[in-house]
């Protein structure tokens, strides 16, 4: 393995975590788990539901999904630095792991640990709240999009990406996994505003999935995350749903990155550079 100058960004909810899946099936609210789930609106006043516990099904689908976190945070950690990028708060990682994902919050608790030992041989994979440290740093108020650029662009300047260039004379790759576009969006302005230093790559999963389709996006990226950090270019992929049983996955060069089709998910290529230059050139016309 040719091993190149490369961050890795995670986001947490519905990326690692199945929140979306959690909260539909009411393990939220019987762990007590409000901060961090997402919002849902009261339309009527009639008597919901007793939560439902968390039975052995669930146990054992979420202990595949463990397994499957746990190896795709390893593998990237083979090819530099690690984050999970969060726009929720850090207590809420904690609990939501702690109850549903308990050998990923001991694996990030190691890591911690180690990550103060400075003198510690091994790559590793730190938790940032993204909100916190843009409320912290900035001040309150600011988008979604808004607190991940700017932590993107803290984290990029606090492992010297201009400095590795000018010792390496190679950019870094900056690698985003999430399920929402303005991750995608922040990952790749931080390309376009840092060129010369700072590739962008980004894989965008789709939004509100079930615990089974998190798992399939999970297996998809093990399976090509070293091709996809070998990938000579920036390349920019999205999951989306196939519509029919029998429709086919297409994209560009980054076809080439999948050895077998998802079962019921699709990968697209897509040009986000070109598509944020467009919107970028709208607002200015806007303001104008």
């Amino acid at each position: 393995m040719i091993k190149k100058p490369l961050i890795s960004i995670f986001d947490w909810d519905d990326t690692l975590c199945p929140t979306t899946w959690l909260h539909a099936r009411g393990l939220l609210v019987a762990h007590g788990l409000i901060d961090g789930a997402p919002s849902m609106e009261i339309e009527t006043f009639e008597e919901k539901p007793a939560p439902s516990p968390l039975t052995s099904s669930d146990r054992q689908g979420l202990e595949l999904l463990e397994c499957q976190v746990l190896e795709l945070l390893q593998l990237a950690a083979r090819f530099g630095p690690v984050f999970i990028v969060t726009a929720a708060s850090l207590p809420w990682v904690v609990a939501s792991a702690e109850n549903f994902l308990p050998r990923v919050r001991q694996f990030l608790l190691d890591n911690q640990r180690q990550c103060e030992n400075k003198n510690a041989d091994i790559e590793r994979v730190q938790v940032v709240s993204a909100r916190d440290w843009y409320h912290h740093q900035i001040g309150t108020g600011g988008s979604q999009l808004e607190w991940k650029c700017a932590t993107f662009e803290a984290l990029c300047s606090h492992l010297k990406v201009q400095d590795v260039f000018a010792r390496l004379k190679t950019r870094t790759d900056l690698i985003s996994i999430g399920d929402a576009r303005f991750e995608q969006e922040a990952c790749v302005r931080m390309g376009m505003e840092a060129s010369e230093c700072l590739r962008s790559k980004t894989m965008k999963f789709v939004e509100q999935p079930t615990l089974k389709e998190l798992l399939e996006q999970l297996r998809m990226m093990s399976k090509m995350y070293e091709s996809m950090c070998q990938y000579d270019g920036g390349l920019h992929l999205c999951v989306s749903r196939k519509e029919t049983s029998n429709s086919q996955h297409s994209c560009g060069d980054g076809d080439r990155l999948v050895e077998n089709a998802l079962e019921t998910l699709q990968l697209v290529q897509i040009d986000r550079v070109t598509e944020l230059k467009e919107s970028t050139a709208r607002d200015c016309e806007a303001r104008l």
